[in-house]
């Protein structure tokens, strides 16, 4: 008896197959070496790069791919003259830190508030202090909040220090200082908690106080490979030597392969669909493109976002080539359903798909 056949091509052979195994109850792959294994124990050898192009156009993993690691920011390198840029922000335990950009040198004032006018005068005690390096920037970078509005908006004023707000969704633009508040927390966590163990005196919940000093001299007696030596090739500094400096010779801590957001292959254009791959984000497109920056408007023509993108946070979605799940998947008792994968013979250049 002759058996019926249908002819199919390698491309099709690929999706009935990786569909067979993505849309399963333990599928959904993550990442495409997993279900290129998974296809290979299934006697299946297809190219790794058409069963990476079949899985990136699938909407269930766009929408969950992987974060991006390593995504170029712009550096401070650039900036060389110390005490130009600073960064403050406030620790939980609670006190102030600063930061200088260029020197990395830190300052830190213990708090009794987190009241603006109280952050108003730890700043003038830090600037104020002959015996202390820092002075007063022409730019100050915070976060958004109420503490640094009000009395700190008016002594910055009064300095000619222009202020600069970081958004919410732009952390990495107070890198520096969130660094810094989390060495420093992890060193006087360790000495506060070690002296509630021994003794439950309230009056010791300040305990990390006396230790502040002694802590930020360590971190600012620091040699770091990232700024060179004055008139030297050496690259090791301490950064309370670097501040002093008239000018300052630095290194940023990630190097990358091209300039900041000009990848030139994978430019995109305005009304290309796109995805934001640092949240599971609803469909958007760009509406301005600039050298370094992207923005973004929704579909539903709403507000549009104020933050900008570099290009490698942002993944092209080509609408034609999206695959959205099948009407197998509504099927009653999914999580039982055996997979039975399907066999093809090669009578000629086209595989045979026998049933």
């Amino acid at each position: 008896m002759n058996q019926s056949s249908i002819i199919i091509s390698t491309d099709e052979e690929l999706a009935l197959v990786c569909q067979l195994l993505f849309y399963q109850p333990t599928g959904y792959y993550s990442n495409t070496q997993l279900l290129h294994k998974d296809l290979k124990k299934e006697s299946y050898c297809f190219l790794y790069k058409k069963v990476r192009e079949w899985l990136h156009n699938q909407n269930k993993w766009q929408k969950y791919a992987p974060l991006p690691k390593n995504i170029s920011r712009v550096s401070y390198d650039k900036i060389s003259y110390p005490n130009c840029v600073h960064m403050c922000n406030l620790l939980f335990l609670t006190h102030d830190n600063y930061k200088d950009v260029v020197s990395r040198y830190k300052a830190s004032i213990p708090l009794i508030s987190n009241k603006s006018l109280e952050i108003a005068k730890s700043f003038k005690k830090i600037y104020n202090d002959f015996n202390n390096p820092f002075s007063y920037p022409t730019l100050l970078q915070c976060d958004g909040g109420t503490e640094f509005k009000k009395s700190v908006s008016q002594l910055m004023e009064a300095h000619y220090v222009t202020i600069r707000v970081i958004g919410a969704y732009s952390y990495w633009s107070l890198a520096f200082i969130e660094r810094f508040n989390k060495t420093l927390a992890e060193m006087l966590y360790k000495i506060q908690y070690a002296v509630e163990s021994i003794n439950l005196n309230s009056r010791l919940i300040r305990a990390w106080v006396k230790y502040l000093s002694e802590v930020i001299d360590y971190l600012n007696n620091y040699l770091t490979c990232l700024i060179q030596v004055p008139d030297s090739s050496k690259w090791e500094l301490a950064l309370k030597e670097a501040i002093k400096l008239e000018k300052v010779e630095s290194w940023p801590s990630t190097k990358y392969k091209h300039l900041v957001g000009k990848n030139k292959k994978n430019k995109l254009k305005k009304d290309d669909t796109v995805r934001y791959l640092l949240a599971n984000a609803e469909w958007e497109e760009v509406s301005k493109n600039e050298p370094i920056l992207y923005y973004l408007r929704n579909n539903d023509n709403g507000y549009p976002s104020r933050q900008g993108f570099v290009r490698e946070e942002l993944m092209y979605i080509d609408l034609e080539k999206v695959h959205y799940p099948p009407q197998s998947i509504l099927e009653e008792k999914t999580h039982s359903r055996s997979i039975n994968f399907v066999q093809f013979q090669h009578y000629s250049e086209n595989p045979m798909f026998h049933r």
